[in-house]
């Protein structure tokens, strides 16, 4: 990155330096009597000097500005500017150029630094987010498994019965944790042949208890034949796992999530849809941002996770919703031969 930036500076120095000294050429090549084509060498020597307040700001174009004055006085001096009265004007041009060039380059510069506190200031509030997000969702855990262990250090209850809160908060606690490193890093998928109905059944297998004990009705409709594709077996399934639990919490009591797997000619594709209240437009531009939850719980990482571990196998996530009407999720491969 250092190398390439460095060749780009060192691009930009060689096109300065070369319209100056190409302007140069032509003042020199040229005869004083040409005052015409000697006043459009002098417009141009705007080139160089936007360019180096553009690329390097107030410094930038001071240095150029000081360079083709020391160059250009031998050359005004040397008649090419004709009278007197000529002379007077091509001199405040010149000053007027340098004048215009150092304040396009403090506006450059400014642009700059404004644009770098404003990435600084959303950086930091990103960080801000999910920090707060995550400590939020580590806390309750912490407070039960907590409060257990002082039950049991100090011998009230039945040990058995208080250990088992304990070793479920400090498993939440190691899914949240699990979850963070997952988004932050690189997902390496070790693709083998499997088949997509098996991987659904399992998926909707382990989100049922939760869909029963909220009054929903979980559907699968998976095709008669095996629907052999190359995937990741933990991270589809716990793709899958995140959507479906989502549909099931966007889903009333007597709602029904269905989950249907299609095959088309030249590709596979597995549905998730709920009939909840949908997804506003606000929240689903920020869909698979993470950290970024409308839920009361967890710490929104869900759909960014799911999105990342199906995009490293190669397939394609696409969420439609509509107000009061629901929200079907569409993860799609495409079919090997």
């Amino acid at each position: 990155m250092r190398e390439r930036f460095s060749g780009k500076r060192f691009g930009i120095y060689s096109a300065i330096a070369i319209s100056i000294a190409f302007l140069l050429i032509l003042h020199y090549l040229t005869t004083p009597d040409k005052h015409t084509w000697h006043n459009i060498y002098t417009e141009l020597h705007y080139i160089p000097l936007l360019i180096a307040a553009v690329a390097f700001g107030t410094r930038g174009a001071l240095v150029t500005y000081a360079t083709i004055l020391l160059l250009y006085l031998p050359v005004l001096f040397s008649g090419t500017a004709g009278s007197p009265v000529e002379l007077l004007n091509k001199v405040i041009h010149l000053s007027f150029s340098g004048v215009f060039s150092t304040l396009i380059g403090y506006l450059v510069q400014r642009e700059r630094h404004t644009r770098k506190q404003a990435e600084e200031a959303k950086y930091l509030a990103g960080v801000g987010q999910a920090a707060a997000s995550i400590v939020h969702d580590l806390k309750n855990p912490l407070i039960v498994a907590s409060g257990f262990a002082q039950r049991i250090q100090a011998g009230k209850g039945n040990p058995g019965s208080n250990i088992q809160p304990v070793i479920e908060s400090l498993s939440d606690m190691q899914r949240i944790v699990s979850d963070v490193l997952d988004v932050t890093r690189k997902p390496v998928p070790d693709l083998r042949e499997q088949d997509l109905n098996k991987m659904v059944e399992a998926a909707c297998g382990c989100c049922n208890p939760k869909a029963k004990d909220k009054g929903v009705e979980l559907w699968v409709n998976a095709l008669p034949e095996p629907t052999m594709l190359a995937m990741d077996h933990a991270m589809m399934k716990r793709s899958l796992i995140n959507l479906i639990d989502n549909a099931v919490d966007a889903s009333a009591s007597g709602q029904t999530v269905t989950v249907s797997i299609v095959r088309c000619k030249n590709s596979s594709s597995v549905t998730i849809q709920d009939y909840g209240p949908g997804i506003d437009s606000e929240t689903m531009a920020h869909l698979f941002t993470p950290f970024h939850s409308n839920k009361t719980s967890g710490t929104g990482l869900g759909m960014a996770i799911s999105r990342k571990f199906i995009e490293a196998q190669a397939g394609q996530i696409r969420v439609d919703s509509r107000m009061n009407i629901g929200t079907t999720i569409t993860v799609t491969f495409a079919q090997q031969k």
